[in-house]
């Protein structure tokens, strides 16, 4: 992989590679964020927890679709059969996206009326808000690699 990057970067679109380059530490950042928020959110019996872990998997799951965006619909022309090229994947990442957080959210739905028929206590309130902490940092951090995207 990391020759390809490299035959990217030689190549004279350094701009989209470094736009995938970018997409890809923030992807690598969200899905370790989500995985650690997920598990300890289980483990404490902490809501928020979860549901910012499953919407930090879902910003994931729409960073690799950015990321195939990058790679092909630039670099793909339309043909006979292809009339748009592969710039129609936007739309169509954007849509799995939208239909994944929606059904994240209903299950954020359900599960807080169950919390709130059958209440259970936070755990260690304190690494909570340590592990919200480090979900705030990487989405700054996110939006400071993106300012001028």
């Amino acid at each position: 992989m990391s020759s390809s990057i490299m035959d990217c970067f030689r190549s004279s679109k350094h701009a989209i590679c470094s736009k995938i380059f970018r997409v890809f530490v923030m992807f690598i950042l969200t899905i370790t964020t989500a995985t650690v928020e997920i598990i300890y959110g289980i483990r404490l019996h902490a809501n928020s927890l979860i549901a910012d872990g499953l919407y930090s998997f879902a910003e994931g799951i729409c960073l690799i679709g950015v990321i195939l965006v990058l790679r092909y619909s630039h670099g793909y022309n339309s043909q006979k059969n292809n009339t748009y090229g592969y710039e129609r994947l936007e739309l169509l990442f954007g849509l799995i996206q939208e239909v994944f957080l929606l059904s994240v959210s209903l299950g954020i739905i359900v599960d807080a009326v169950n919390h709130l028929v059958n209440p259970m206590h936070v755990l260690d309130p304190s690494l909570m808000i340590i592990l919200g902490g480090s979900g705030i940092v990487v989405g700054i951090l996110g939006m400071l690699m993106f300012w001028g995207y």
